[in-house]
C-alpha cells in the first residue's frame, strides 16, 4: 500500500475522506477547513441527529452534500482525555475493511494533529494501524483477481503546512516499523517445511550489509563451544541444528543491547509428546527469533546509535531415535548440569546456551524474547506478554516502550522462594519445576545462565505471538509481537546516547 502525506489544497475532491471526531465534538480533527469549509456543518448535523457519537472505533458515512466528496467517512476517536496513540492506531484499524465493504480502493485521510497527539506520532499511529490490520499471508493462496481489486491500495495523510514535515517524518518510521512486524508475522505464519533451521539461518544471512553481519554455527561449531543444552534438543530431529548470530554495529556505538529469541521451528513435545489440540499451531514457536530478525531486517533503516547483537538457536524438538530423553543430563555452555524433567520444557534450553553465549559477550543489557509457557497464557491471557526481570529499571523502560507501541506487557515476580522447586537431586537444575507457577519456574530456570551483573529480561510472548482469532488490527496467524516495542527501546537509547554525546 502506497501512502504519503499531502497538503490540504491536494486533497481530492474525487475518492473519499476520512475525517477522525473525538467523543462529543461537533467538527472533526485535523486541518479540513482549508479543503472544504462545510464539512464541519455536515459533521455537526451527523452529531446533533444522534447518528454519529464519535466513540472509539464507531463509524458513520456522511450524506452527499454540496462541496463535498461523494464520500466522507466519520471514525470516532472516543473520549478526548482518552486519545492517544493507541486510539488512533485502532481507529485507523477498520479502514482496509471499510474501505473493501464500500469498494473504495484509495482514501484521502485527515490527519488528527489537533487532538493532544504530535502530528509525527499521529502519522506514525496512523499508518500502523492501516497497514498492521490489511496485513494478508496469501504465499501459498491461488491469486484472486476479484479480492485484489477491492483491495485498498493508496492512502493519502492531509497535514496542515505546519505539521506536514513531521507527519512526513512519522509516515516513514511507521512505514519502517510495518516492514519489520510483517517480516517478523510472515516468518511465523511459513509452514515448518519451508522456515527450518538451515532456511532460516539462510534468511538470517541474507540480512547482511549496512552495518548488519551475520554468521552462522553448525552444529559441530556448537559443540566445541560446549552448547550441550540446545544441541540435546536437536538430537531427536532430522534436521541440523543452527545457531544464527547476528551483530548490528553504527560507526560509533554507546553500548550494546543484545536480544535473544527462541527459535524452535517445529514443537512437538518431543518424547513427552504434545497432545494434536496443543501441536496444531508449534509452528509458532519461532516467534521470538522472528521478532529478532524482523527487527534486524529494519535496523539499517532505523540506524540506531548503540550496538545491536541478534542470537537465535534454531532446531526443532522431535521424538526421533536419537531424541532426548527425562532423566537424561545436559551440560550448558557455562558448565551448569541440567536434568531433563520432561522434554516439552525444550524451549529453555536452548535459550539457556544463548544466554550463556550472550553473557561472554558482556552486552549492557539482555533481553529474550520466548513463547515459553502456557502457564504464561493463562496468567495473563493471549494478548498480555509476561515480564520478567530484576532490574526495575529496565523493567520500566520496557514497560514504557510497550504502552508506547500499544503491546501489553505485564511483569511478573522472580519468586526466589520458588528456586527450589527447580532443584533436582542429581544434576544442578531440571528443566521444569512442575505445574504450579510455571511461568515463574520457567523464568528462575532462564536466570541460572545469565551474569548476574548484566541487566537481564525475559519476555514471555506465548499468549500474544499467535492469534487464533483476529484481534483489533492483527489478521489471524502470527502477530510480529515485541518487534515494535524493540525498535521503541532501541530508538530511546539512541536518543541518550545521542543527548549524551552532546553534553
Amino acid at each position: 500500500m502506497k501512502i504519503r502525506v499531502i497538503r490540504p489544497a491536494e486533497a481530492r475532491r474525487a475518492g473519499a475522506w476520512v475525517c477522525f471526531v473525538p467523543a462529543g465534538a461537533r467538527v472533526p480533527a485535523g486541518p479540513w477547513r482549508e479543503a472544504a469549509p462545510g464539512l464541519g456543518a455536515a459533521v455537526g448535523r451527523a452529531v446533533r441527529a444522534k447518528a454519529f457519537d464519535g466513540k472509539l472505533r464507531g463509524f458513520h458515512l456522511l450524506p452527499p452534500a454540496a462541496g463535498l466528496p461523494e464520500r466522507v467517512l466519520l471514525i470516532g476517536l472516543g473520549p478526548s482525555k482518552e486519545i492517544g496513540c493507541e486510539a488512533l492506531r485502532r481507529a485507523a484499524s477498520d479502514l482496509p475493511a471499510r474501505a473493501r465493504l464500500l469498494g473504495l480502493r484509495a482514501l484521502t485521510i485527515f490527519l488528527p494533529d489537533d487532538v493532544g497527539v504530535p502530528a509525527a506520532d499521529a502519522a506514525q499511529a496512523l499508518v500502523e494501524g492501516i497497514g498492521l490490520a490489511a496485513y494478508q499471508f496469501l504465499k501459498y493462496r491461488k491469486p484472486d483477481p476479484a479480492a485484489a481489486r477491492l483491495r485498498l491500495e493508496a492512502a493519502d495523510l492531509v497535514a496542515a503546512a505546519a505539521s506536514r514535515e513531521a507527519a512526513e517524518a512519522g509516515r516513514s518510521l511507521g512505514e519502517t516499523l510495518l516492514r519489520g512486524v510483517c517480516r517478523a508475522r510472515d516468518l511465523v505464519n511459513e509452514p515448518a517445511h519451508a522456515k527450518t533451521p538451515r532456511k532460516l539461518a539462510a534468511l538470517a544471512a541474507s540480512l547482511a550489509g549496512r552495518g548488519v553481519s551475520v554468521r552462522v554455527f553448525d552444529e559441530k561449531a556448537c559443540a566445541r563451544m560446549g552448547m550441550g543444552a540446545f544441541l540435546g534438543v536437536a538430537r531427536g530431529s532430522a534436521e541440523p541444528p543452527r545457531m544464527i548470530r547476528l551483530d548490528y554495529r553504527p560507526p560509533k556505538p554507546r553500548g550494546t543491547v543484545c536480544i535473544i529469541g527462541k527459535g524452535i521451528t517445529f514443537d512437538s513435545g518431543g518424547l513427552d509428546l504434545k497432545p494434536t489440540d496443543a501441536m496444531r499451531w508449534m509452528k509458532d514457536d519461532m516467534a521470538g527469533a522472528a521478532a529478532v530478525l524482523g527487527l534486524f531486517s529494519i535496523l539499517r533503516d532505523l540506524r540506531p546509535a548503540v550496538r545491536v547483537l541478534g542470537l537465535v538457536a534454531a532446531t526443532e524438538n522431535m521424538p526421533g531415535g536419537r531424541a532426548y530423553k527425562p532423566g537424561d543430563i545436559l551440560r550448558a555452555m557455562n558448565g551448569k548440569t541440567i536434568e531433563i524433567d520432561n522434554t516439552d520444557a525444550e524451549g529453555r534450553l536452548t535459550l539457556a546456551d544463548m544466554l550463556a553465549y550472550a553473557s561472554r559477550e558482556k552486552p549492557d543489557v539482555i533481553l529474550d524474547l520466548a513463547t515459553l509457557t502456557g502457564a504464561c497464557v493463562i496468567a495473563l491471557g493471549n494478548n498480555i506478554a509476561g515480564l520478567f526481570t530484576d532490574h526495575d529499571a529496565l523493567a520500566k523502560e520496557i514497560e514504557a516502550c510497550a504502552a508506547r507501541t500499544g503491546e501489553k506487557v505485564w511483569r511478573l515476580p522472580l519468586e526466589k522462594d520458588y528456586r527450589e522447586l527447580n532443584a533436582s537431586a542429581v544434576a544442578d537444575v531440571k528443566n521444569a519445576g512442575g505445574r504450579w507457577g510455571g511461568a515463574i519456574t520457567a523464568g528462575l530456570f532462564l536466570k541460572e545462565f545469565v551474569d548476574p551483573k548484566i541487566p537481564w529480561a525475559h519476555l514471555d510472548i506465548a499468549g500474544p505471538a499467535f492469534a487464533e482469532k483476529p484481534r483489533v488490527y492483527t489478521p489471524a496467524g502470527g502477530t510480529g509481537a515485541m518487534v515494535r516495542m524493540l525498535a521503541e527501546l532501541l530508538r530511546g537509547r539512541s536518543a541518550s546516547a545521542r543527548a549524551g554525546r552532546k553534553r
